[in-house]
């Protein structure tokens, strides 16, 4: 009987912790969509938004709640990871460029990996992993993988086999494709543990959740705090940006990644002159994003640009034309019926010189 009502108590027990473990992933989950649902909300009501940059808020919202819902509720281990796409052709935010494709996943620092990777259509690949410190994730590690090596094996041991070492406290590994041809996707990397401790360690849901709803404050919040800095000065650049954001703390910085940009705003009947100089050897990219920082959903013709595609003269001059209409010339970026966002241009590990804006006339063109 004393054996009998033990199991009972076992029983119990267990169905109140599966339960429990229901009650918090519910409550996590609640916490999420009441998020979505504050910042959808405050666009709505900002009287001073046009419609269509609205429906591009509310896009780059449900993106970043789809990413991180994702994030918090995918079943994994650290054993078995999951491979997470960060961006596709219908969810954007934090940046994305159109030739790149992001992925990440959770890892045991104690264990060992292999990513399988392709380099089919991918020019430039990193590696990074992230450790959290004093609430900020901060960079650990970093590989610059190159083209002859398709299997990368990641481990807290230092030997001639092991590409990057992982260090006691990281927890994400982040994998960044540059690709030669943006509309080719190439396949998520194969993610294995080749190696785990004798005592695996448990994933802990809360931890994610809660890691996922200051990621979803952070990447929303840290947008529109950048915009405003860089709305100071309007089709021209910001001397100097404010760097005490505390939302950025919660984003993933990667080493090769270096920034330049303007907040632009072309009127009906006015187009922008972006022009400079540069080596066609290096890559960069001029990309449009709306002002929360995800390149457009609806409609757009063609919101980029990068080196591979940039037609310069012989001397690496160039000029690009961004305007709400389709100006039919060479190195045009069209932005349909949205007259304000942001002009980023984006290199790799050099920044390029900085072009010269102009606003003009189309009848000028």
């Amino acid at each position: 009987m004393v054996l009998e009502r033990n199991k009972f108590i076992i029983l119990l027990f267990f169905l109140g912790f599966i339960f429990s473990c229901c009650a918090n992933e519910e409550l996590s989950l609640s916490q999420l969509n009441s998020l979505k649902e504050k910042y959808i909300i405050q666009i709505q009501e900002d009287d001073n938004l046009p419609v269509s940059e609205k429906s591009e808020g509310i896009a780059t919202i449900n993106s970043i709640y789809s990413f991180c819902k994702e994030m918090a509720c995918t079943d994994d281990d650290f054993y078995n990871p999951y491979v997470l796409e960060w961006i596709s052709s219908n969810r954007k935010f934090a940046g994305d460029n159109p030739d790149t494709q992001y992925f990440s996943f959770f890892i045991d620092p104690e264990a060992e990996y292999e990513i399988e990777v392709s380099h089919d259509n991918v020019f430039f690949m990193e590696i990074t992993s992230y450790i959290r410190k004093n609430d900020q994730n901060m960079i650990s590690n970093s590989l610059v993988v190159s083209d002859n090596i398709s299997k990368i094996r990641l481990s807290p041991n230092n030997n001639s086999s092991v590409h990057m070492k992982l260090a006691n406290k990281d927890y994400m590994v982040m994998i960044r494709y540059y690709k030669d041809e943006a509309k080719k996707i190439s396949p998520k990397p194969i993610v294995k543990c080749t190696n785990r401790p004798g005592k695996g360690k448990k994933v802990y849901k809360e931890k994610r959740f809660s890691l996922a709803l200051s990621l979803f404050e952070s990447l929303y919040q840290s947008s529109v705090l950048l915009t405003e800095q860089m709305k100071q000065e309007v089709n021209d650049y910001v001397e100097e940006l404010d760097m005490d954001n505390s939302y950025v703390k919660n984003l993933y910085p990667a080493k090769s990644n270096v920034y330049n940009g303007a907040f632009i705003y072309i009127p009906k009947g006015k187009y922008l002159s972006v022009k400079g100089k540069i080596n066609k050897n290096e890559y960069a990219a001029f990309v449009f994003y709306n002002r929360w920082w995800a390149t457009p959903f609806y409609n757009r013709e063609k919101t980029y640009l990068n080196t591979k595609q940039l037609i310069t003269d012989e001397y690496g001059n160039y000029e690009i034309f961004i305007s709400g209409e389709n100006m039919e010339k060479e190195n045009t970026i069209v932005l349909d019926n949205i007259e304000n966002g942001i002009l980023s241009i984006r290199s790799i590990f050099k920044e390029i010189e900085e072009p010269v804006l102009e606003l003009k006339s189309l009848n000028d063109k």
